[in-house]
């Protein structure tokens, strides 16, 4: 797929979530120092280079050794039976009306033949055993589905990298590859950021992203973020005290377990029961959905277990808030109660509701498990291997910064230098080597470049390896 010379994109918005201040010293711009590009347009890819794009798959130099199985020993043999001219299954073998080789042939060629292409399951070899699948019949092997992100994300290169990598450019006064550059800032997550936002319904807009204040993580979900914050950061907004208190009396016949935890919860016909299920729902078990999480409940009746509730019931929490509100009450008997008042004064405080979000590069790895998460690990892959997005909004950077971009071949390869272009003409003054060498180039225009030098020069040429 050619890259396309599109106008220049927007830059990205403006930062709603603060970025982890980069620490990068700079770009290495040496590492494109072997790649095919600079002023010397009659360069093509060498043979170590294509085999590299190609993933080296089969691809090898004349005089190789051949290559081994994957344990590293010797290359695998041919140990499938030879075939005599005109035997059923050699080449050029024509079946007669009465011959039974091919798909639907025995299991035997003939006396002494090994089996081939036996047919498994009832009525041949091996009746017992499942059919197997013959993937040299035109049946398909199994393929995951196609990854589909649920996010738009969008890559740029971090303020202090591109400000490393206009300084290298305009220091060496070279001719890069776009594209090459693209690769080059996605390589590390602290040379990019990313602007994230959801892509729209079919039925409406596009949902927000939900993210949690004391760290700034984006989840899909308002509940999953404040589940979140109340699991990680509890401390910021409340103090947790243990009390001594009398414990419940009654006549309990058991105690419900988690099935998940281990943790015992409370009798069925407590009267606080349902409220201790929502908490420990929320404080461990917060991804999971309650419905599967009530599922896995289970009654425990011994004496002991019951004993251990009990004892475990003589110590109460309670929750006051670390910076006191008005009308708020001295303290909280539960954890629920004390969620609800804050999301009811100072919500803003535990979650925040963006339409887009951007990160640094580096905050990937504590995003949360999630459709978030995937679609950015999905995006970044398919840029590093084929970066046409990222090499777009880069060039829109590019271009503001006065750097001259333009095309080169048939295929629209993106170049990138500091120094405009301009094409000679009769009236242009070159210095007397240079027009010397540009009239031989003209002179002779298909010398091949390698040797070039010997003879404009008139070096004697390298003896020719046998």
């Amino acid at each position: 797929m050619p890259d396309h010379d599109t106008s220049a994109p927007t830059p990205a918005p403006d930062s709603t979530v603060p970025e982890t201040p980069s620490t990068e010293p700079g770009v290495d711009l040496s590492v494109l120092k072997n790649l095919s590009f600079g002023p010397d347009w009659s360069a093509t890819p060498s043979t170590d280079a294509l085999a590299r794009k190609m993933g080296n798959r089969g691809l090898g130099k004349p005089g190789d050794r051949p290559r081994g199985n994957e344990n590293g020993g010797p290359p695998r043999r041919d140990r499938r039976p030879t075939r005599a001219p005109g035997a059923p299954g050699a080449v050029g073998f024509a079946p007669g009306p009465g011959d039974r080789s091919g798909p639907g042939a025995p299991a035997s060629d003939g006396p002494g033949d090994r089996p081939r292409f036996a047919p498994r399951g009832p009525g041949g070899p091996g009746g017992s055993r499942p059919p197997q699948r013959d993937f040299g019949r035109g049946e398909r092997r199994f393929t995951p589905p196609p990854f589909r992100p649920t996010h738009e994300v969008l890559f740029y290169p971090d303020d202090a990298t591109f400000r490393a990598l206009l300084k290298a450019i305009r220091g060496s006064c070279r001719t890069y590859e776009l594209f090459e550059i693209a690769q080059l800032i996605l390589q590390k997550p602290e040379r990019f950021v990313m602007v994230i936002k959801a892509f729209p319904r079919a039925d409406g807009p596009s949902p927000n992203i939900f993210v949690s204040q004391p760290d700034h993580l984006p989840f899909e979900t308002e509940d999953e973020a404040i589940a979140h914050v109340f699991d990680k950061h509890l401390a910021q907004f409340l103090t947790v005290e243990e009390i001594e208190v009398e414990p419940p009396k009654g006549s309990f016949v058991g105690v419900s377990r988690c099935g998940h935890t281990g943790e015992l919860l409370a009798p069925p016909n407590y009267h606080l029961y349902q409220q201790i299920l929502r908490e420990h729902h929320a404080r461990r078990l917060s991804r999971m959905p309650f419905e599967r999480f009530t599922s896995r409940i289970e009654l425990a009746k011994e004496p002991e277990q019951l004993a251990a509730w009990l004892e475990k019931m003589k110590k109460s929490t309670r929750y006051k808030l670390v910076t006191p509100a008005e009308g708020a009450p001295e303290f909280f008997e539960s954890l629920d109660a004390a969620r609800q008042f804050l999301l009811a004064r100072n919500k803003d405080a535990i979650v925040r509701s963006l339409d887009t979000v951007r990160y640094s590069g580096r905050s990937l790895e504590q995003f949360p498990q999630g459709n978030i998460r995937y679609s950015v690990e999905g995006l970044l892959a398919q840029q590093r291997r084929f970066p046409l997005e990222t090499a777009n909004n880069l060039r829109g950077r590019l271009r503001r910064m006065k750097f001259n971009l333009y095309k080169k071949g048939s295929k629209g390869v993106s170049y990138v230098c500091a120094v405009k272009r301009k094409f000679r003409d009769t009236q242009t003054v070159l210095a007397e080597h240079v027009q010397k060498l540009i009239t031989f180039i003209e002179q002779h225009p298909m010398i091949p470049a390698a040797k070039l030098p010997h003879l404009f020069l008139g070096l004697p040429l390298p003896a020719e390896k046998p």
